[in-house]
């Protein structure tokens, strides 16, 4: 018995704690009985701690206890089943007096099986040992025990037979037996019944009880037995002493067993199901319920159903079996009342939690109607028994999930109430700010990739991550850092991938990360390799390397020149330059490497030749009918007179030096062809160079596009040069009065408005492009 003081105390209770386990209680439960067990071994210490003020605890040893073994226990069990052929579910009821256990150890033919609560309507499994094997139940600490047999499931048995004289005649000296019993698990649908050398007949499990006979007077005294059709170690018998006349045997009922339901959707009445076991069957019986009779019945024939009847729901019935051909053979007892007017209402439940983990759950609430003074609350776990004056209770090892309970008074089963809860233990978990990265592609197919997250409140310490509903992995979490998917296998029938994210124990708190499809699926191809040189009078030598690339633009690739590694690049950043001094003139090897395509081959510069092809600009570029033409110039030194232009390899021309700068044209401006404009001076080795023009758009919804800003003009002394025209077509000049004093077809990105034509002051330039839009901009002559 246990109490104390509390200056301060929390409102959500206290913990006491014994070496053995722990106990969560309300402080209005003071004194609190703890029940231990007096084994004379355990040197207790004893530890009440405050469930929320932290440091409010206190210890005290209470030392070893020894108790006196004054205790019974008596069980009976009340289903049995096989569970895939090895093991059997068992449930009993206890009744256990003397002892305050809330626990019994199991043992089956010696061996230990496991410990259970002291809860009825509890199941637990034993081990299949054979047809019939015993059931010892003990209580903790005690050598307070009870011993049962149980006939497998598993097996063929019959057993619990019984035999009841039924039509003796002294004339025949014969009688017949009326013959019950139990089984399990038959191997046929029959069995026979008989003595030594005497066939009594075959029978039907399904007629069970059945009657067989006649036996004589003078017939030998064996015990009858019952066969199985099959399995002939399958039997049961019944020792049995042949009669020599009728006043031989003598009337004795057992086993009464009775069953009250009650009609609660028709006003209250109660109805009893009756079975026993008798040994004579004589002209009938009678049954008499609290003074009133009923019958006669014929034996023979149970269950006996007598109901409806009406019932106060508060009276005890009085239940007697009678033999109407001996009124001193009987058998009585009491059934207690069932009350439709039992109800429960406000319901109370507080869950006690550490961190995550549910330590126990207060219950209580109100009941009104019931007659007798407990109840049952059933979890998912077991069934325990408690009183109604206990109110309110502590339920103590209920799992770590959403609260289901159900009460019920412990005679009117129709008295329930059914108690659902969330779980309020539960951390609430989140993934948040998860991303997949793509890092590169390891071969056609096959990529490497990293993923980043943040987390709360996770339970474990480890994720699963899944790519397209196909698990790829577990991760051990780290506080920070990247964690890498490595060779990862691309679906690539998708255009998109989805990755999921989730800690390993709670798949419902995920993360997903949609990725469009990884590029690492389009075979690419490197061609049309172009490696130029620059040679300088310091004898540094700049090399640029360009090619085209059939593949995505986005991808990286590695240059390696001279076998050494140059650099990482995309192919956006082409051409590529780099620069060597003391660069001997000769052949080398390059090498081009995309990861899944590849290039190789080499290379040639001679920096004796004095031809040179520099600084060459592509400009004055305008459309019309969405084509283009483009002013061509670049920087030359003194060789052969005539150069070759090449379009994206295809030959455009020869034309003289001396005419540069040159307009060429027209191309096609599709937004979607890129052009490469390449010189090469005629009749000499490796001078050239190339212009990467890029793609160029001449569809009329994109001439509007273009930004006006572009244009400019400046004062010089011939006139006024305007810029930036080349998507125009037409110019008109306008004097302040509004006159169109001159206009001219426009066919390049810049044109000359002369001095000495025209009158000195401001002036309007009107620009008109192909769509008929027109605008202005003021000049000064």
């Amino acid at each position: 018995m246990i109490n104390f003081q509390s200056d301060t105390p929390s409102t959500i209770g206290y913990q006491i704690a014994t070496q053995l386990g722990f106990e969560v209680v309300q402080y209005n439960q003071l004194p609190y009985t703890l029940v231990v067990s007096g084994n004379c071994i355990t040197d207790y210490n004893l530890t009440v701690k405050d469930l929320s003020i932290a440091d409010c605890e206190e210890t005290q040893n209470v030392g070893v206890i020894c108790c006196d073994v004054m205790c019974n226990i008596e069980t009976e069990i009340t289903a049995l089943e096989c569970i895939d052929d090895e093991s059997i579910l068992t449930t009993v009821d206890f009744n256990i007096t003397g002892t305050n256990a809330d626990s019994v150890d199991i043992f089956t033919n010696d061996n230990y099986v496991s410990t259970i609560a002291v809860s009825n309507g509890s199941p637990f499994l034993l081990p299949k040992l054979g047809p019939v094997q015993d059931l010892v139940i003990c209580t903790q600490g005690t050598e307070c025990c009870d011993t049962l047999d149980i006939f497998s499931p598993c097996y063929c048995n019959i057993f619990d037979v019984h035999a009841a004289v039924t039509d003796c005649d002294p004339i025949m000296e014969a009688y017949f037996l009326r013959i019950d019993f139990e089984t399990t698990s038959p191997s046929s649908d029959s069995f026979s019944i008989g003595r030594t050398n005497n066939l009594f007949g075959t029978f039907a499990y399904e007629d069970v009880p059945v009657r067989v006979g006649p036996i004589s007077f003078d017939e030998n005294d064996n015990d009858i037995f019952i066969v199985d059709q099959v399995d002939i170690l399958c039997f049961g018998f019944i020792p049995h002493n042949t009669l020599d006349s009728c006043e031989a045997i003598t009337c004795e009922l057992t086993d009464l067993d009775v069953l009250s339901t009650i009609g609660c959707d028709d006003n209250g009445d109660v109805t009893f199901s009756i079975e026993f076991h008798t040994t004579l069957e004589s002209e009938g019986f009678q049954i008499l319920i609290n003074e009133n009779t009923y019958g006669p019945f014929q034996y023979g024939q149970q269950p006996y159903e007598i109901g409806p009847l009406a019932s106060d729901g508060a009276t005890p019935s009085y239940l007697e079996i009678i033999d109407l051909g001996d009124n001193s053979c009987t058998i009585d007892t009491t059934v207690l009342p069932i009350s439709c007017d039992c109800s429960y209402d406000n319901l109370t439940i507080t869950q006690f939690c550490n961190e995550e983990i549910l330590v126990a759950v207060l219950i209580d609430f109100n009941q009104s109607g019931a007659v007798n003074d407990s109840f049952d609350i059933t979890s998912v776990i077991d069934t325990q028994r408690f009183a109604y004056s206990e109110l309110p209770i502590t339920l103590n090892g209920l799992p770590n999930e959403d609260i289901s309970l159900k009460i019920t008074d412990a005679i009117n089963s129709t008295c329930t109430l059914t108690i659902t809860a969330d779980l309020e233990c539960i951390l609430e978990c989140s993934i948040t700010n998860f991303e997949v990265e793509f890092l590169s592609c390891e071969e056609l197919g096959v990529a490497d990739l990293s993923f980043t997250f943040d987390y709360d409140d996770f339970t474990t310490d480890t994720v699963t991550l899944s790519y397209n509903e196909n698990i790829l992995g577990n991760y051990i979490v780290v506080d920070s850092g990247e964690y890498i998917i490595p060779l990862l296998e691309i679906d690539c029938e998708l255009d998109f991938n989805s990755f999921y994210l989730a800690p390993i124990n709670d798949l419902d708190c995920a993360a997903e990360f949609p990725m469009p499809n990884i590029d690492c699926c389009t075979p690419c191809n490197v061609s049309n390799i172009q490696i130029t040189n620059m040679c300088f009078d310091d004898m540094s030598v700049n090399l640029s390397v360009n090619f085209d690339f059939d593949g995505d633009s986005t991808d990286v690739f590695e240059l390696y020149l001279f076998e050494e590694l140059m650099g990482t690049y995309s192919y956006t950043q082409l051409p590529v330059d780099t620069s060597f001094t003391n660069l001997s003139p000769g052949e080398y090897s390059y090498y081009i490497d995309f990861t899944i395509c590849q290039n190789e081959g080499t290379f040639s510069f001679d920096c004796d030749d004095e031809c040179t092809v520099e600084n060459i600009t592509v400009d004055s570029i305008f459309c019309i009918d969405g084509e283009f033409f483009a002013n061509i110039d670049f920087d030359h030194s003194e060789a052969n007179d005539s150069f070759m232009v090449i379009v994206n390899e295809t030959i455009d021309g020869t034309y003289a030096l001396d005419d540069l700068p040159l307009q060429l044209g027209p191309y096609e401006g599709d937004n979607t062809t890129g052009y490469i404009f390449t010189i090469n001076v005629l009749d000499e080795e490796n001078c050239g160079d190339f212009y990467n023009l890029g793609i160029v758009n001449c569809d009329l919804n994109a001439i509007d596009e273009i930004i006006i800003n572009n244009i400019s003009w400046t004062l010089q002394n011939n006139g006024v040069k305007v810029k930036g025209i080349s998507y125009f077509e037409k110019m008109s000049l306008v004097d302040l009065n509004g006159r169109v004093i001159q206009q001219k077809n426009i066919y390049s990105d810049q044109l000359l408005i002369e001095k000495g034509v025209h009158s000195t002051g401001l002036y309007f330039v009107r620009l008109q492009n192909q769509k008929g839009k027109v605008h202005t901009i003021k000049i000064i002559l």
